[in-house]
């Protein structure tokens, strides 16, 4: 890899058009499709949006805690929040061992059960407590 100051390539005459050109066209559409894909994901939904956690079935589980429907929003943001630190650490020391592509290719499927199991609980009409366990 060259440091960009050693590179001989010049940053005059370059373009918002330059993007269009064939070879950069397929690396920007593959990131700009990933990046639309990680906000349909919806981790800042969970984040910001508690009460998606909570109409999952969160209320319904931290009852059996005696946990008080006031501080039930409150208690799910921050376990969201704690739950993704380490998770995060995994996934760095995971991509910097797999790469991006492998890992990415390798998670694909979970996510798509995951969401399968998603649509099944929230369609079928399940028990409360079996239903809030599978969706969170």
């Amino acid at each position: 890899m060259v440091h960009p100051s050693k590179s001989n390539l010049s940053t005059k005459g370059q373009s918002w058009f330059d993007l269009l050109q064939p070879w950069v066209k397929q690396g920007l559409i593959v990131g700009v499709t990933m990046q639309i894909l990680q906000q349909l994901a919806g981790i800042s939904g969970i984040l910001y949006y508690t009460q998606i956690v909570e109409q999952a079935g969160a209320g319904i589980l931290l009852k059996w805690f005696n946990v008080s429907s006031s501080s039930l929003s409150i208690l799910t943001s921050a376990l969201t929040t704690l739950m993704m630190l380490p998770s995060i650490g995994a996934a760095i020391k995971c991509m910097d061992r797999n790469g991006r592509r492998s890992l990415l290719l390798y998670t694909i499927p979970m996510l798509i059960v995951s969401l399968i199991i998603l649509v099944v609980v929230n369609v079928m009409n399940l028990k409360a407590m079996f239903g809030a366990i599978l969706s969170i």
